[in-house]
């Protein structure tokens, strides 16, 4: 199983003492406000939905490689920690990031990249059956951070040490590999007005800025 927290900070409130909220403090300007765990399998990424105040958070379930292709899935939370459904979306694969790209979640699955209606659940490329269908087969290897980038493409890292550009009609370029350093890229962000993304190394335990353009 898996465990979802969240912390809020902010500046104490006169008048109000930490321990007369309703969850313990954790110091004096942070507390736990929530804590979610059902249906939730080694939680890897979240991602918040501003329009519809909900949550969702992917299930890589690392111990569960005896359940094949596409035993994984979503979950989403409410606002307050409640879980409205366990299993929101299924029929993935080891799911790790999650981003926005044109109203759809994207969810990284190990080859392949999900794109999710949060409307009408699943919707990629067939509108009709609501198919879960890639949106690009990238090498072997365990993927982590999605960000939109691009005219419409993505920037897709790998545990293994590779950055990807993800063009909107699905080809794949690698722009980085360290992979010969033995140091992972885990899950990227974008700083698109100074063309930075930025890539956390996991166990290297450094985090390395690299300057990005856009093709063409």
């Amino acid at each position: 199983m898996g465990l979802v927290v969240v912390w809020f900070a902010a500046a104490a409130t006169p008048g109000v003492a930490a321990q007369e909220l309703p969850i313990l403090p954790f110091d004096d300007a942070h507390w736990q406000l929530w804590q979610a765990s059902a249906g939730l399998r080694m939680p890897e990424s979240v991602l918040w939905d501003p329009s519809r105040e909900v949550t969702y958070v992917s299930s890589f379930d690392g111990f569960a490689f005896g359940l094949g292709e596409a035993g994984q899935h979503l979950t989403r939370l409410a606002a307050d920690g409640r879980v409205l459904d366990e299993v929101w979306v299924g029929g993935l694969t080891h799911p790790t990031g999650l981003a926005w790209k044109g109203g759809h979640v994207l969810a990284v699955e190990p080859r392949a990249v999900a794109v999710i209606d949060p409307t009408h659940r699943v919707i990629a490329i067939d509108l009709d059956d609501r198919e879960i269908h890639p949106f690009a087969m990238l090498p072997p290897g365990t993927l982590d951070g999605i960000e939109p980038f691009a005219n419409g493409g993505a920037l897709v890292s790998s545990t293994d040490g590779k950055l990807f550009r993800v063009s909107s009609d699905g080809a794949v370029t690698k722009l980085y590999d360290s992979s010969a350093l033995d140091r992972p890229c885990a899950d990227i962000e974008v700083v698109p007005d100074r063309g930075v993304v930025l890539i956390p190394t996991y166990f290297d335990g450094q985090v390395v800025a690299l300057g990005v353009s856009a093709p063409g």
